[in-house]
């Protein structure tokens, strides 16, 4: 199901499936309307295969590149030692449960369009508002790879949005928790951001980060702003000491904060590479970049019998 929510702060699309943030629409703060923030692929549809059944190649057609898809409990191929049947997890081929939304005291209701209690009435005066996915390990077991996990873990996923101080903002939390067993676990929020051109975008905020250019092979201290003009590759850097990130995506800049992430992924296919993607357009590669906050590969995470591992972001609009 696909949910739509509105307060003063903007717009926020959500599916069900996979608990996929796919549109944030901040309110305009001058004259200039502004951009959708999450990136889209023009062939982007909801998976339609009942919820549980495992992807394959008769009934989906391939990954979705679109808002902030959630990978776990592996992240891309998987760690080293680690065989996975495919990329990126688990928990975004299947529907979560939505536990509703919730305004902070002193909020009128929020407008909401998908959820069938909601009467999608007129836009409210929220300045903020609480939206809130699970999903049981025990609903996965029918999928390859499910095997490997424990079936008694749990996942939550908390997503807020609306003012804070006067500018639009939202945060995602993804919470995942191991009642019985210790579990080693690595994921990201693998976030689209619409940019003007793939091409000049600029981000600031993460120097003396150390960068693992995987394609590249090779790895470097960051020492000023990131140019991506003329890169194609995937990046991987520690995001310890970086503790917000400015990115500037043409249009207009995004403050980006980690919370609890040891690695930002970056990352942009090219044109060569884009070629190869059947699930985007030859010429789509421009329209996004993607700026991930996880724990991945190397930097997974255990997680203690009885403990959870949570992490996100916020990311601002800051205007022009």
């Amino acid at each position: 199901m696909e949910r739509s929510f509105r307060n003063n702060g903007g717009s926020l699309v959500v599916h069900d499936r996979g608990a996929c943030v796919t549109s944030w629409v901040p309110a305009a703060t001058g004259e200039a309307p502004v951009n959708d923030v999450l990136f889209t692929s023009r062939s982007f549809a909801v998976d339609r295969r009942p919820a549980g059944e495992s992807p394959n190649k008769e009934t989906y057609s391939g990954e979705a590149h679109a808002g902030i898809p959630i990978c776990a409990p592996w992240f891309s191929g998987g760690r080293a030692g680690v065989d996975v049947p495919r990329k990126h997890g688990l928990v975004r081929w299947v529907d979560w449960h939505f536990d509703g939304a919730a305004q902070e005291p002193g909020a009128s209701d929020v407008s909401h369009a998908g959820n069938p209690s909601a009467d999608g009435g007129s836009e409210d005066s929220s300045e903020w508002t609480r939206l809130s996915w699970h999903i049981a390990g025990a609903e996965l077991e029918s999928m390859p790879g499910s095997e490997s996990y424990p079936t008694d873990m749990e996942y939550r996923y908390d997503v807020g949005f609306g003012l804070r101080s006067g500018v639009p903002r939202v945060d995602v939390m993804l919470t995942i928790s191991s009642p019985t067993q210790d579990v080693i676990v690595d994921a990201a929020l693998h976030t689209y951001y619409r940019v003007q051109d793939a091409q000049t975008v600029r981000l600031s905020g993460l120097e003396g980060c150390t960068i693992d250019d995987l394609l590249a092979g090779k790895k470097y201290t960051i020492t000023s702003d990131l140019d991506y003009s003329s890169r194609d590759a995937v990046i991987y850097s520690g995001a310890a000491s970086a503790p917000h990130m400015v990115f500037d995506r043409g249009w207009d800049r995004l403050r980006i904060t980690p919370i609890n992430g040891s690695n930002i992924v970056l990352w942009n296919p090219g044109e060569a590479n884009t070629a190869k993607i059947e699930t985007l357009a030859r010429d789509e590669w421009k329209d996004f970049f993607c700026v991930e906050v996880g724990n991945v590969l190397d930097d997974a995470r255990t997680i203690s019998a009885g403990t959870s591992l949570s992490f996100g972001f916020s990311v601002e609009h800051l205007g022009e």
